[in-house]
C-alpha cells in the first residue's frame, strides 16, 4: 500500500490517494483533485520531498512552467522532456522541493508519523483490508480541514 497526499497548510485539509503502487498517474490524479478543490487559485505551491517520481518529466510536463531555480534530481536514464505532447492546459502548480538532506521540515512527514502512531503500528493481522480501511478513515477525517492536525504537524500553535 502506498499513499500520496497533500496537506493544506492553512486549513488542515488533506487530499489523499491510496493505491497498491503510487506512480505518476496516482500523483497526477491527486494534483488534479487539488486544482479542482482550489479552482479559484491562480497558482498552487506544493512542497515536496525528493522522491524522484515528483520530478518525472511526465509529471512536470503536465504542470505550468516551473520557476524552481535549481534542477530537479532524477535518475540519469529518465527523459528530460515528457513523451508525446505537453499539457495543453497545464495544471497551475509550482513545485517547491525540500533539500535532499532535510525532509523532516515538511509537515506532511509529521502527518505520516501521526498516521503510523495512530493506525499503522496497531496492525497485527495478515489481512491488510482492515488496515487499508483504517488508513482511509484516518485520512478522511481531515477532508474538511482540522485545526488539531495543524497543531500536530507544527503549523499552528496552541
Amino acid at each position: 500500500m502506498r499513499v500520496a497526499a497533500c496537506l493544506n497548510a492553512t486549513t488542515g485539509t488533506v487530499h489523499a490517494r491510496r493505491a497498491e503502487e503510487t506512480g505518476r498517474q496516482v500523483l497526477l490524479d491527486l494534483y488534479r483533485e487539488v486544482v479542482d478543490c482550489y479552482s479559484e487559485a491562480q497558482v498552487i505551491y506544493i512542497v515536496q520531498d525528493n522522491w524522484p517520481v515528483h520530478y518525472h518529466a511526465g509529471i512536470i510536463g503536465k504542470l505550468e512552467p516551473q520557476q524552481w531555480p535549481w534542477p530537479f534530481k532524477v535518475p540519469g536514464n529518465w527523459p528530460e522532456v515528457p513523451s508525446g505532447a505537453t499539457a495543453e492546459d497545464p495544471l497551475p502548480i509550482q513545485v517547491v522541493g525540500l533539500p535532499t538532506y532535510a525532509p523532516w521540515p515538511g509537515p506532511i512527514e509529521k502527518l505520516w508519523r501521526y498516521l503510523k502512531q495512530e493506525v499503522v503500528h496497531l496492525h497485527q493481522e495478515e489481512n491488510f483490508a482492515p488496515l487499508h480501511d483504517h488508513v482511509d478513515a484516518f485520512l478522511d477525517q481531515f477532508a474538511d480541514g482540522s485545526q488539531h492536525l495543524l497543531r500536530c504537524v507544527g503549523l499552528l500553535t496552541n
